[in-house]
């Protein structure tokens, strides 16, 4: 999966790695974001996100911090 960033409380968003924990659960990590508190999906001019939902479509661009 891509299209996944996080940031901490600085809100210096960095590359996220994704990893599936079950049907319905994604867990985010960077080692340069400690303690995430915020996460955008595919919030770019030209997104290369990769995620799509339950019926088969691409999950819509978002962002936790706005």
């Amino acid at each position: 999966m891509t299209g996944f960033i996080i940031a901490g409380k600085d809100g210096r968003f960095t590359t996220a790695t994704p990893q599936r924990v079950d049907d319905f659960t994604l867990r985010l990590s960077s080692p340069a974001v400690k303690l995430p508190e915020y996460v955008r999906y595919n919030w770019a001019d030209y997104p290369c996100g990769n995620l799509y939902g339950g019926t088969g479509l691409p999950v819509a661009p978002f962002a936790s911090d706005r």
